[in-house]
């Protein structure tokens, strides 16, 4: 009988592009040597069952991993098992509807981590004091809601100043440019705060790209990660978080504010809303009582210059009832 282990070095085998990204693939093979092999490798595939799945990433769960990372290790599995159905080796895929059945087990809000108005402000102004290269991606990290990938991905005919939008088409990584994930496109809003900051970071600047490193290119997320880890002890914060925790910050800002979680997931580029509530639902205000008395707060930032031109934000939808971009001030 064929086992897990024999069969994922087969389906790997043939996971190569255009079929997947390198990226992509360079993932799943991480996933399936370090996780699923070790845990389900000696099992035949016929024998592979949901209690058995289920133990084995609760092991992993136990073992410190983070939720997010145990459900990738699901995803790649339940990828795999798919294809063996397809192979007819299987009658159905038992991996469906695990990731679900984990996360109600392991809430995943606890393992999301945002930083305070306050931290964030120390974090910038460490970012100002010692590397001012790159605050102005930091700040788009902060203030925009886009994956590392995406920020890096920025060119300058995607920015618009006029509409205080982003066009988000690509992404960097590995030194090569891709399509965002699930190759979603979108537009996303930025705040004055961030258009101002681009404004001035963009004068003098010849590369296209926006966040643009010494040799030409975008610089690469590793060394991203380190800046940050070297700010977050200049700024005295925790060490623990990370470029994605920017991420979740700008959500759970929005959402403490009362934003729509409709609004805070066309921002995401989330494929659902369900997943940006499970994610950020400890952030979610139910009521507003005082959003009938919000006066919107007024820029005295001049924001003219616009690269792209006026042709070039229409092509894809909005969410209906956006706030004003007074919403992303701090």
């Amino acid at each position: 009988m064929v086992t897990v282990a024999e069969y994922a070095a087969a389906w790997l085998a043939r996971m190569h592009p255009p079929l997947v990204k390198r990226r992509t693939r360079e993932n799943y093979a991480r996933m399936l040597r370090l996780h699923i092999v070790p845990l389900l490798g000696p099992t035949p595939l016929v024998a592979l069952s949901r209690k058995c799945m289920r133990a084995a990433f609760d092991e992993r769960l136990r073992q410190g991993y983070g939720l997010g990372t145990v459900r990738l290790m699901v995803a790649v599995l339940r990828a795999m098992l798919s294809a063996a159905v397809e192979d007819e080796l299987l009658p159905g895929n038992p991996a469906f509807g695990i990731g679900r059945v984990i996360a109600r087990r392991h809430r995943q809000t606890h393992e999301v981590r945002a930083l305070s108005d306050a931290q964030v402000e120390d974090f910038l102004a460490a970012a100002d004091r010692l590397d001012s290269a790159r605050k102005p991606l930091f700040l788009c990290l902060f203030e925009s809601g886009l994956r590392l990938g995406e920020a890096l991905g920025l060119q300058r005919a995607a920015v618009d100043f006029e509409a205080l939008e982003l066009d988000v088409v690509r992404q960097w990584a590995l030194h090569r440019e891709e399509t965002p994930k699930d190759h979603r496109t979108r537009i996303v809003d930025m705040s004055r705060r961030l258009a101002a900051c681009l404004a001035g970071h963009l004068v003098g600047h010849t590369s296209h790209w926006v966040f643009v490193g010494p040799h030409g290119e975008p610089w690469e997320a590793s060394g991203i990660a380190q800046s940050m880890k070297r700010l977050l002890v200049a700024a005295g914060l925790p060490r623990h978080f990370s470029p994605k925790d920017a991420r979740h910050t700008f959500a759970s800002r929005l959402l403490a504010r009362g934003v729509s979680p409709a609004y805070v997931q066309q921002q995401l580029g989330h494929g659902s809303i369900q997943l940006t509530v499970d994610t950020y639902g400890r952030w979610l205000r139910i009521a507003r009582p005082a959003a009938l008395d919000r006066r919107p707060a007024q820029s005295s930032v001049p924001v003219r210059w616009n690269p792209r031109g006026a042709s070039a934000t229409a092509s894809r939808m909005r969410v209906a009832g956006r706030p004003r971009n007074e919403e992303f001030e701090g």
